[in-house]
C-alpha cells in the first residue's frame, strides 16, 4: 500500500488487507478503459494482471495481496483507488499512481523489501495480540522490537522510492509529480469535522475543493512544508513514507511554482467511464454514503450542539465539563491550574481530563495524570492507555507495554459486560448522569424513526482486584425495517453512549431481540422504576 493517501491508508501491506477495506468492486464491463489501463501497464512491468479493482471512498490508493480461500498459496492481487483521485487527477497523473501502486505487486525493487515488511508486520501483531508474549514482548521493548520496526520502515521507504522509479519509467517523472503535489497539497487542508453541521449531500471528505483545483505559489510552497513537517514527526514516533518533496527531488523533475486547474471533464474517472457511466458512479456513491453514514453524523452532531451549549453556560471553574467540551469542538484547552492537586489525590476522572489538557499542550506532565486515572478507576484505563500511546515529549517509546495494558484492560472490560449480562436487571439502577448529557441522547434517538423505544440501566459490577466496572446499557426497539440492521445501528449509537456517560463508565448498546435481551424481564423492571425509559 502505498503513502498516495491523505487520508490513513500507510503502509504497503502484504498480508491480508481486505478485512478492513471497503469499496465498489469495478467489473471488466464497467470501466473497459480503466481495466485497459491496468493491463498495459502489467505488460510494461512485466507482471501478472491485477485480479480485482475496488473503488473506495478515501482520497487513496492501495496495492494490496491476499491468499484464495480455496487456493490459499495463491495471492489475490487487489488494486484500491480512492474516488476523489479518479475524480481531480488527468488519466496520465492516475496512470503513474497506478503503475506504483502495481511496482510494489512486481517485486522488481527485490524481497528483502517484501520481506521486512511481513516479518515487522507479523511480530507487531504477535507482540500485541499474544496473550503468551507479556514476558518477551516487555524485554523486547527496548530490545530488537524498535530495531526491527526501523528496519523495516527504511525498507519500505526505499520500496516507495523504487516503486517512484518505476512508474516514472513506464509513464513519465512529471505525471507523477504532479500527482504528488496535488496529493500533498490536499493533505495539507483542514480536515472536515465528521458531525458539524447537517449532513452534507455529498461525501464529506469531498466537500472541499478537489484534487484538481488550481494552486497558487503560495499555496503549494506551504502544503510542501507541512506535508515533509507532518512526515518528520511520524518518522520520529513509528516510521513514515517519505515526504512529496522528497520523492519529488528523487525524482529528478523540475517542480512548477504553481499548478493549473483540471477540468472536469479531463479527469480520470470520466474518460475511464464515460460521462454517462462516471456521473451514475458518483451519485451511488453518494446514496450510499448518506445511508451508511446519516444515523452516525447525527448522533455525532447531537453531541456537538450539546458541548457548544454547555460550554457557553458552564463556570469557568468547572474544568472537566470545560475540557471535555473544548475538546469534542476541536477548541483550544486551556491550561490545568498551577495548584498543589498530585494525580494520586485527585478524583480518577479529574486527573483524566487534565491529562488530556496537559496531552494537548505536549507537556509530559499529562502521562502522570492519565496513569493515575488508569490506576484508581477500571473504567478508565482503557481510555487512558489509549492516551499514553500517542506519542509525548518526555516520555521513552513504550508503546509495547502500553498495548499490552491496553489488550489487558479491554480483556477486563469485556469480562466484566459478559457478567453484567449473566446477573441480569434485578440489581439494575438508573444512570445517572447530567441533564445536558442525556439531553444529546434523548434529542438524538427522537429523531430516529427506526427506534421504536429507548431504554437505558446501569449495574455495578465487581471485578478481581478491589476493580468495579459500572456498566451501562442503552436498549433499543427497532422497527421491523431497521431490525436487520441492528449492529450498524449499535454501532452508531455505541460512540454517543460512551460520552455521555463519561469515560469512566463502560457503555454497551444492545437491540430487543439481539444478544439475548429479554423484552419479559425489561417490561417488568420498567414497571418499578420507569425513569429507565428514553423514548
Amino acid at each position: 500500500m502505498s503513502a498516495w493517501a491523505a487520508a490513513p491508508l500507510r503502509g504497503w501491506r502484504l498480508m491480508d488487507a481486505l478485512s478492513s477495506l471497503h469499496g465498489h468492486e469495478v467489473g471488466r464491463d464497467e470501466a473497459p478503459a480503466l481495466w485497459a489501463t491496468l493491463d498495459e501497464l502489467a505488460a510494461r512491468l512485466r507482471m501478472q494482471p491485477v485480479d480485482r479493482i475496488l473503488v473506495i471512498s478515501g482520497p487513496g490508493a492501495a496495492a494490496m495481496e491476499h491468499p484464495e480461500l480455496r487456493r490459499p498459496w495463491r495471492r489475490q492481487r487487489t488494486l484500491a483507488v480512492g474516488l476523489p483521485l479518479l475524480a481531480g487527477l488527468t488519466v496520465v497523473q492516475m496512470q503513474a499512481v497506478i503503475a506504483h501502486e502495481m511496482a510494489h505487486f512486481s517485486q522488481h525493487f527485490g524481497w528483502f523489501g517484501y520481506w521486512w515488511s511481513w516479518a515487522a508486520q507479523v511480530g507487531r501483531r504477535w507482540l500485541g495480540a499474544s496473550a503468551a508474549s507479556a514476558w518477551f514482548s516487555s524485554r523486547s521493548a527496548h530490545g530488537f522490537g524498535p530495531w526491527l520496526g526501523q528496519a523495516a520502515g527504511a525498507a519500505a521507504a526505499r520500496a516507495e522510492f523504487e516503486a517512484d522509479a518505476w512508474a516514472a519509467k513506464v509513464t513519465s517523472a512529471g505525471a507523477l509529480g504532479e500527482a504528488l503535489l496535488r496529493l500533498a497539497v490536499a493533505s495539507a487542508k483542514p480536515a472536515p469535522v465528521f458531525g458539524d453541521g447537517p449532513l452534507p449531500e455529498a461525501p464529506w471528505h469531498d466537500a472541499a475543493p478537489g484534487l484538481g483545483a488550481a494552486v497558487g505559489v503560495g499555496e503549494l510552497a506551504d502544503a510542501l512544508r507541512l506535508d515533509s513537517e507532518r512526515h518528520a514527526r511520524q518518522a520520529r514516533s513509528r516510521g513514515a513514507h517519505p515526504s512529496a518533496q522528497d520523492r519529488i527531488d528523487a525524482l529528478h523533475w523540475p517542480a512548477p511554482a504553481e499548478l493549473p486547474a483540471i477540468p472536469t471533464d479531463e479527469a480520470a474517472g470520466p474518460r475511464w467511464w464515460g460521462e454517462a457511466g462516471w456521473a451514475e458512479r458518483l451519485r451511488f456513491e453518494r446514496l450510499c454514503w448518506r445511508a451508511e453514514n446519516a444515523r452516525a453524523w447525527h448522533t455525532e452532531a447531537c453531541w456537538r450542539e450539546a458541548c457548544s451549549a454547555e460550554l457557553a453556560r458552564v463556570r469557568a471553574d468547572d474544568l472537566d465539563t470545560v475540557w471535555e467540551c473544548a475538546h469534542t469542538l476541536g477548541l483550544t484547552l486551556p491550561l490545568p491550574p498551577d495548584d498543589d492537586l498530585t494525580p494520586d489525590a485527585a478524583p480518577p476522572l479529574h486527573a483524566y481530563w487534565r491529562g488530556v489538557a496537559w496531552q494537548a499542550s505536549d507537556a509530559a506532565e499529562a502521562t502522570w495524570w492519565l496513569q493515575a486515572a488508569a490506576r484508581h478507576s477500571a473504567g478508565l484505563e482503557a481510555p487512558a492507555c489509549l492516551r499514553l500511546l500517542e506519542p509525548m515529549p518526555g516520555r521513552a517509546p513504550r508503546s509495547a507495554q502500553v498495548r499490552e495494558s491496553l489488550a489487558d484492560a479491554r480483556e477486563r472490560r469485556n469480562h466484566a459486560k459478559a457478567r453484567a449480562a449473566e446477573a441480569g436487571w434485578a440489581e439494575a439502577h438508573p444512570v445517572q448522569a447530567a441533564a445536558w448529557r442525556t439531553g444529546a441522547l434523548r434529542q438524538a434517538l427522537a429523531a430516529d424513526p427506526a427506534v421504536l423505544e429507548a431504554f437505558w440501566l446501569q449495574q455495578t459490577i465487581d471485578a478481581p482486584g478491589a476493580r468495579r466496572y459500572p456498566i451501562v446499557t442503552l436498549c433499543l426497539s427497532l422497527s421491523e425495517e431497521a431490525s436487520h440492521d441492528a449492529a450498524a445501528c449499535a454501532m452508531a449509537y455505541s460512540p454517543l453512549l460512551a460520552r455521555v456517560i463519561t469515560p469512566a463508565a463502560v457503555g454497551q448498546v444492545e437491540c430487543l431481540g439481539q444478544g439475548g435481551v429479554s423484552p419479559v424481564s425489561l417490561a417488568r423492571l420498567l414497571e418499578r422504576q420507569p425513569e429507565l425509559r428514553l423514548k
